[in-house]
């Protein structure tokens, strides 16, 4: 998916990751992160937000949320968005500020006393329950907290495992002020924007428009503007929709690697793609292959380049695999000339947290390799391929 672009405009991280492995130096299924992209990207989407009055809170699942990275991100980003109670636990151990918890997964009850001692501007909640939850823990603490509430997604827009929200918030909110330990920080919604390919630009969903709503009411609720926050396809280019349909927060991911749909289609973007994948040729014969571990069912990967230990390179198209395979290996449409070991370079949309892969945290302006981490972002300290 994203091959072509990254080869283009980022081909220094390219030449680096096929040189990397081609001296041994890092292993097949690896990926390859940029940490001078990476902060770049974030230069670009903070100082944007900044002129349109948004407020990002950053993603870090897609790159495996290695800390490194999110601390490179900080500099420019100061707070982060976690998507599960494991995400909080790694930033947390970063150092990074966590304004959001709860979104996209709930904080189990048995976790809530010990993440709200790290004090998040926000706990974003889908349900009464939770909401009486997190209201429960901050009495026994004896704190306060403001809460997101999380709207509905439309039902056409809704992807699976994501399912949950407010239809109506009368009832959460008549919670809310009836208690001493919560207030209402605003709203929120998954997905607010997507990119259509048919019409070649990012447009906001039918789900950001029933936030709009939901905080439209809450606004007048209580006299205040409140929090209005849109994540998905969060970049330089959808914050000035984002601004002018009057979202006060965004929550960038996969724009800080030039990886979001529009990105595949559109060189002239200020982000630049920022990570690459790196297999080998595991197979010849009736089926060549590549390695895999790093593979992701949304991913869209559609080809790899192939070097040879004599430079040889040469494009071939992969074979989508069928649904419920293991990601052992990819197979090559056409692996005629292929050997084992040739390199195999791919960039398509990743979600490295829910991978197996190496995580290599590369500068190329260095030529350097940064440090090693797993796919949840703990460092590696047993990593020797060279």
């Amino acid at each position: 998916m994203f091959l072509d672009v990254a080869l283009e405009r980022n081909p220094q991280l390219c030449e680096l990751a096929i040189e990397l492995h081609q001296t041994g130096l890092i292993p097949p299924d690896t990926y390859l992160l940029d940490i001078d992209a990476i902060s770049a990207n974030a230069e670009a989407i903070a100082s944007t937000s900044a002129e349109h009055g948004i407020t990002p809170w950053f993603i870090t699942k897609q790159f495996g949320r290695n800390p490194l990275i999110a601390q490179a991100i900080a500099k420019h980003i100061p707070s982060c968005t976690v998507v599960d109670f494991h995400e909080y636990r790694r930033m947390r151990s970063a150092g990074i500020k966590v304004a959001n918890i709860g979104h996209l997964v709930q904080m189990p009850p048995r976790l809530l006393a010990n993440a709200l001692q790290g004090q998040p501007e926000t706990v974003t909640v889908s349900s009464l329950e939770m909401l009486h939850e997190v209201g429960r823990v901050c009495e026994e603490n004896g704190t306060k907290q403001g809460v997101l509430l999380k709207i509905r997604s439309d039902d056409s827009e809704v992807y699976p495992g994501q399912e949950g929200g407010f239809r109506t918030v009368a009832e959460a909110c008549s919670f809310i002020d009836q208690s001493s330990y919560l207030s209402c920080a605003g709203v929120t919604g998954f997905p607010s924007v997507l990119f259509k390919q048919e019409q070649g630009n990012p447009v906001l969903t039918k789900t950001a428009h029933l936030v709009k709503e939901a905080h439209t009411d809450l606004c007048e609720r209580y006299g205040k503007k409140l929090i209005l926050n849109l994540p998905s396809h969060s970049s330089v280019a959808t914050t000035p929709m984002l601004a002018e349909f009057g979202a006060t927060h965004s929550e960038p991911g996969h724009a800080l690697t030039g990886t979001t749909p529009q990105h595949a289609v559109d060189y002239s973007l200020p982000e630049i793609p920022a990570y690459v994948y790196v297999s080998e040729i595991a197979q010849t014969g009736v089926y060549t292959s590549v390695y895999g571990g790093g593979f992701y069912p949304r991913g869209q990967i559609d080809k790899a380049l192939f070097v040879s230990s004599d430079g040889t390179r040469t494009k071939r198209a992969l074979v989508e695999p069928t649904i419920g395979n293991i990601d052992y290996y990819r197979i090559v449409r056409d692996g005629s000339g292929l050997h084992i070991g040739d390199t195999a370079l791919m960039a398509f949309r990743s979600q490295i947290f829910v991978t197996r892969s190496l995580v290599a945290v590369v500068s190329p302006s260095q030529r350097k390799i940064l440090g090693f981490y797993d796919s949840q972002g703990l460092l590696e300290t047993e990593v020797n391929y060279g």
